[in-house]
């Protein structure tokens, strides 16, 4: 698991990939369980644009993580409840 301090989180798309980590998904489970497609997600994590607030939404429900986190770093990281891996 990463350590938060010791891993760069600057950026929208970093927090997202440790978020991932985190999580230990990859970009097709992603893509699956936020509705997203592969290419958007790959866009996003490569900061080729931030997501749009829904689709920032979707990703946080999908990681289980909090979307202010993820969109500021800003707050509580995670949510109470943990999401199964299927």
């Amino acid at each position: 698991m990463p350590t938060l301090s010791k891993t760069k989180i600057d950026t929208i798309s970093e927090r997202i990939r440790y978020a991932m980590d985190y999580r230990k998904l990859n970009q097709a489970w992603l893509a699956k369980y936020s509705g997203l497609s592969e290419g958007r997600i790959s866009q996003i994590l490569n900061e080729d644009g931030s997501p749009a607030v829904p689709a920032l939404f979707r990703i946080a429900d999908a990681l289980n993580f909090e979307p202010r986190w993820l969109a500021t770093g800003e707050g509580t990281m995670t949510k109470q409840k943990t999401r199964k891996k299927t």
